[in-house]
């Protein structure tokens, strides 16, 4: 696998799972605007970023030519803002995670496909209501550590497989498709 089926159906998983395999130990060297693309190329960051512009032009439009509906206005600016924030948030996490995270190879232990819950991330392709609950194992570490995803290549994740993960201050912030692994 190249970039595997997580680059096909989420592309920051691919783009992770590339990244990891040719800089396993942080401080890795990689381009804001690459991280930018692999977000945007994702449908939850698209439909953020694509819903910023909406929603900035409209308030523009309407304080311009509707005097009248400033308020309308200001509350479509508002929620163009806030937004962009979250595309801007995330990819900054991206970056910071995937420069200078440490990353572990780690085995599925569980995974099991089912609906997506209703206190679920504002990440992750949710089009189609399900999401992947499973439980990973770290190489050399006892413990066994559940995980949630919404992302479409994490459906093909089975017991056995490896996946990457990325922590930051030892809290995992970021799971990727090992591209030596058969996934």
């Amino acid at each position: 696998m190249t970039t595997g089926a997580g680059s096909r159906t989420y592309p920051l998983a691919g783009f992770a799972a590339a990244i990891l395999s040719q800089q396993p130990l942080p401080r890795r060297k990689l381009a804001m605007r690459s991280v930018l693309g692999a977000v945007l190329g994702g449908l939850d960051c698209a439909i953020y970023a694509i819903g910023a512009l909406v929603f900035l032009t409209f308030g523009v439009l309407l304080i311009v030519a509707e005097p009248t509906a400033t308020v309308l206005g200001l509350l479509s600016l508002a929620l163009g803002i806030i937004s962009a924030g979250l595309v801007a948030i995330r990819v900054v996490q991206v970056h910071s995670a995937l420069q200078i995270g440490e990353a572990v190879e780690a085995e599925i232990v569980r995974s099991a496909v089912g609906l997506v819950r209703l206190t679920g991330t504002p990440w992750g392709d949710l089009i189609n209501g399900t999401a992947v609950r499973g439980s990973y194992k770290v190489r050399g570490l006892d413990s066994v550590v559940d995980y949630y995803l919404q992302q479409r290549w994490a459906r093909s994740l089975r017991p056995g497989m490896k996946i990457w993960v990325i922590s930051v201050n030892g809290r995992p912030v970021l799971l990727a498709p090992n591209v030596q692994s058969d996934l």
